[in-house]
């Protein structure tokens, strides 16, 4: 909850994501990774995913939150 009741547009989100997927884009392609091509446990790739999905709102919610200058808040969305 955002006590300035300050919300970030659409068109911010919209930016944040692609950023974010930009990083990440350039971060597994400076590692050398590839994409997995093993058939692994669906329970543990649902978990996974369901995993990133929570990282994903956590990091959305805290660029949110830096970009309303909300710094308690950002640091409650990065750390915890």
């Amino acid at each position: 909850v955002d006590p300035t009741g300050e919300r970030a547009t659409k068109q911010e989100v919209e930016a944040l994501l692609a950023r974010q997927q930009d990083m990440l884009g350039l971060e597994l392609n400076k590692q050398g990774l590839k994409p997995s091509t093993d058939r692994g446990d669906p329970e543990e790739e649902i978990e996974t995913a369901q995993l990133a999905v929570l990282i994903q709102r956590a990091f959305v919610s805290g660029s949110a939150a830096l970009i309303q200058s909300d710094f308690p808040a950002s640091k409650r969305f990065f750390l915890t």
